[in-house]
């Protein structure tokens, strides 16, 4: 499974929780100038070790008076959870860290 589709699947996964999102999608423009979205979000990282096992960064953006804790362990869980269920691969460090509040 490539790295862009582990990064897809956890920004999805993110942003089914309230008060989270991950960092935008970089944006690009075609000969047309018509907005095209880079494959990757840019607020995930995901590498792989050297015995295969995923570590997935996530840049989040929480919502201002969410509980942060809270809300970044159900980012964790949520990301584990989907990933493990869509790629039957269990990542076995997700990092979070709060870009912004807003």
């Amino acid at each position: 499974i490539s790295r862009n589709a582990i990064a897809h699947i956890a920004s999805y996964a993110a942003k089914e929780i309230s008060g989270a999102d991950v960092v935008g999608h970089r944006v690009h423009l075609d000969p047309a100038l018509k907005p095209i979205f880079s494959l990757l979000p840019s607020g995930v990282k995901v590498t792989f070790t050297k015995d295969g096992k995923a570590v997935i960064r996530l840049d989040v953006v929480l919502n201002k008076g969410c509980n942060v804790t809270a809300t970044c362990e159900a980012v964790q869980e949520r990301v584990a959870t989907v990933i493990g269920l869509m790629c039957d691969l269990v990542p076995f460090d997700i990092r979070i860290k709060v870009a912004r509040i807003v």
